[in-house]
Formats: C-alpha cells, structure tokens, sequence
C-alpha cells in the first residue's frame, strides 16, 4: 500500500459496516468507487485532498474490499445505498459533507442529491452523468435498443459474469483498467457516433487486451484480493437492481440544487456528450470540466489534473 494511504476502520452505516480509510482534519470529503473497484482508487486523491485541508473518508462500499456483503440481490437497491451513506455521515457525527464518486459512486451520489441534498455540501462526479429518470422501465429500454450483450442487461439476464470473472479476477481487472482502449474520434469513426453495445464477457474474451494497462501491479494485486475474497456477485448485484430502483425513484422530483463540479472524460465512449450537455437542465449550480485524452479512469489517468481541479474547486471562494 501507498505509504500515505491510511489503515481501514470497520465504521457502522446503518444495518452494516463499512471498511473505511479516514485522514486528515477539516470539513468532512467521503469518496465513493465505482465498478469494478474498492476504496483504494482514489490513493492519489485522498492525501491530496488531506493536504488542503480536509478530513477525508473513503469506504469500500456496500459489497466491496473488507465492507460486509449482504446476500440478497434487494440488499443492493438504492434506498439500501442512501441508507449507507446516512448512517456512515451519523457515524463520523457530521450533518452534512463534500461527496466525490466515479462510475457508480456517481450514480450513487446523483440520487443521494435528489433525496437528501440537506446532507451534501458539494458534489463532484467523474464521468457518469446525471439521466433524469426515465418513463419507462430502464432496463427494458436497454434491452429494446441494445439486445442482450449489453453489460447491464446481461448481468440481469444471468449469473454467467459472476462466474466468469471470479474464474480469473485478475485477467478480468486487467481488461477494464486500460488507459483509452479507443479514442472518442475512432469510436465515431467507426460507428458514426451511434452508441454501441459494451460487453465486459466480450472484451474479457479478448486475447490481446487493447489499450496500456493502467494499474501498477501492487494496485492491481490489491484489487484481485480484494474481489477473491468477495467475488463478484455483490458488486453485480447493484446492476441488478435496475428496475428496482426505477420503481422506488417514482416520487423523486428530478432537479438538483447542490453545487456539483462534473468531470467529463472526453474518451470515455460509453457516455453520450449530449448527455452531458443536458444535464444543465436539471442542475442549478453546474460546472462541467472536460478533459482531453481520457478515458473511463480520469482519476487514475491523469491524477494531477484532477487533483488540482477538485481541490481548486473545492476551496474557490467566489
């Protein structure tokens, strides 16, 4: 581990414990991952952010690293998800927070600012943008417009990613931490800016992974461990509770109010520019920074400029 990277503790968060790493004096940060992740990806972050001024938590969430992993599949729904944070916030004896979430996290954090915006002081996300939610049942949309190879609908479908990729955790971790397997200009080159179909069991199929590996092998190694102890079921599960979620999301007004920073990975091709762009619709106080020659880990990417930018952000006084 980093030597600055601080032990885990066992914190309550409700009806379970999360494993948290915790630095630093100051207004409170919590930094949440994303898929397939633990706490540790943000170890150049958290000491940044440590040395500007903040008290920073960074849990292995709900299913991950050393947090307890509930079995049933509606464990993982989104009020179980908001309950977490909740009880982590009573936990560390603070009302409210600075939140920070990639992938996931982001997810996670848009709801958290729909229903509890009372417990958000400011918002960043890095990647996955605000989708106001749907008329329809989302995962039907999914399957409709993409068929069954889609990640999302073929973790609904079957427990067959579960098993592939606890059969080579490694292999697998390898095939999603590249560092831009295909730059946003060949990807609309190639599809005419249509979005295609993303399968983690088809590029974890590949023989000769496309892109630079991004982790250093005591990274990587961290989070091999990491998921050999959980496997990959936990993790899953958040996706499969897609309609769930939907469902329980009914009487959410959908408008945000918390100042939110938005990171925006130009390379990231799974996301939608346009969709990016439309979130100011439904976001008060919105700053969008796009970084160039970047993919689906701008926090790993490129580390000192996101740094820089979060904690400039975050300590600006106009």
């Amino acid at each position: 581990m980093p030597s600055d990277w601080p032990a885990a503790r066992r914190l309550s968060a409700g009806d379970i414990a999360l494993s948290t790493h915790i630095a630093g004096d100051g207004p409170l940060v919590v930094l949440l991952h994303g898929f397939p992740d633990i706490a540790l990806t943000w170890q150049r972050l958290l000491p940044a952010l440590v040395a500007a001024g903040f008290r920073v938590a960074a849990p292995d969430l709900r299913g991950y690293g050393n947090s307890d992993c509930p079995r049933d599949v509606r464990d993982y729904a989104i009020d179980r998800l908001i309950g977490d944070l909740d009880g982590l916030l009573d936990t560390l004896s603070t009302d409210t927070a600075v939140f920070v979430g990639h992938d996931w996290g982001a997810l996670l954090l848009w709801q958290y600012a729909l229903q509890r915006a009372e417990r958000i002081e400011r918002l960043v996300t890095l990647n996955v943008p605000f989708y106001p939610r749907p008329s329809s049942d989302p995962l039907k949309g999914l399957r409709r417009f993409f068929g069954d190879t889609h990640y999302v609908v073929d973790f609904n479908n079957s427990a067959a990613a579960d098993t592939v990729f606890a059969a080579d955790p490694k292999h697998f971790l390898q095939a999603m931490y590249r560092r831009l397997p295909i730059t946003r200009a060949d990807f609309e080159s190639r599809t005419g800016g249509r979005p295609a179909p993303f399968s983690m069991l088809h590029e974890l199929a590949k023989n000769a992974l496309p892109g630079e590996d991004l982790l250093s092998e005591a990274a990587l190694a961290a989070r091999v461990t990491a998921f050999r102890r959980t496997g990959f079921t936990p993790a899953i599960n958040w996706y499969r509770n897609w309609t769930r979620n939907w469902v329980l999301t009914e009487r959410v007004a959908q408008r945000i109010t918390t100042p939110t920073l938005f990171v925006e990975a130009v390379d990231d091709v799974l996301i939608d520019p346009t969709h990016v762009q439309a979130m100011r619709r439904s976001i008060d106080n919105l700053d969008i920074w796009s970084l160039a020659d970047c993919g689906h880990w701008p926090h790993l990417e490129h580390p000192a400029a996101v740094n820089k930018k979060i904690v400039r952000w975050l300590t600006a006084t106009d």
